[in-house]
């Protein structure tokens, strides 16, 4: 998986452990309203809070156990990504 700014290949298990994913992640689920100004001077982050609302409405799951992602969440990043379900 690409960083959107600098090109650089993270996995998923580091996507999973941005704050911001887990933001986005949390507002999805609470059914918040998109919000257009997260993250608006930090494009790598705000790529990570828009990926976190994706998987927040695809994936049910814990993403975290305490501090350590869960593979279920890993798993379920892995299969949204490759079905183009998030990019």
């Amino acid at each position: 998986m690409a960083n959107a700014e600098k090109g650089k290949k993270i996995t998923f298990k580091q996507l999973l452990r941005k704050s911001a994913f887990v933001a986005g992640v949390n507002a999805a689920r609470a059914g918040k309203p998109f919000d257009y100004d997260a993250y608006r001077d930090d494009i790598p982050s705000q790529w990570s809070y828009e990926r976190g609302r994706i998987l927040g409405l695809t994936f049910t799951g814990a993403i975290k156990n305490g501090r350590n992602v869960t593979l279920e969440a890993i798993w379920a990043a892995h299969t949204a990504y490759s079905d183009k379900t998030m990019i």
